[in-house]
């Protein structure tokens, strides 16, 4: 018959394992969060590759930042949801019949892009005055943001998502900026 050893070394040992293997089992189902907007992103018409990148970027991001926790988890949720806004109205703008096969593409998915980068870096901005280490929540947050928002962005190709990419910065840093004076 096997002996259990009980001492609190082992204890402890065992404990902190059951630990961290609930964080990281935690955090790949959040990163699970990347595969619906992948999904959702794919039944849009003339996706680019650049779906491909941004997807497991967006799922590594999750996952690192779900395991680091501090002010990184904290930007999960509010990254997470800034980026639906850039991710949805690209997305939304193709679904209702436009079709980017000319240079109209570029008058429509390219200001829907900017548009919601500008939404996700504002409200990005505003709440990262809120945290006890706002500039890492803010970069944090913005990237989550960044990378949600180019699965829908990437129907404009690499200018929509650099678009929406200055579009975000240039609203979330000043926004932070103002709210610390």
């Amino acid at each position: 018959m096997a002996t259990i050893d009980l001492t609190p070394g082992t204890l402890e040992a065992r404990a902190r394992r059951a630990y961290e293997r609930g964080r990281w089992t935690h955090a790949l189902k959040l990163g699970l969060l990347a595969l619906p907007l992948l999904c959702l992103s794919g039944i849009v018409p003339c996706q680019t590759n650049l779906l491909w990148v941004t997807a497991p970027l967006l799922f590594a991001a999750l996952v690192g930042f779900s395991v680091r926790g501090g002010e990184f988890s904290a930007a999960l949720l509010p990254g997470l949801l800034a980026g639906l806004v850039p991710f949805t109205l690209p997305v939304a703008t193709r679904l209702i019949g436009h079709l980017c096969e000319s240079s109209l593409c570029m008058t429509i998915c390219m200001p829907a892009c900017c548009a919601g980068g500008l939404f996700a870096g504002a409200s990005i901005g505003l709440l990262a005055r809120a945290e006890e280490r706002p500039l890492r929540f803010l970069l944090a947050a913005t990237l989550l943001s960044v990378l949600t928002g180019a699965m829908g962005c990437s129907v404009a190709g690499i200018t929509g998502i650099v678009g929406m990419l200055a579009a975000t910065a240039i609203t979330s840093v000043p926004m932070w900026l103002r709210s610390r004076a």
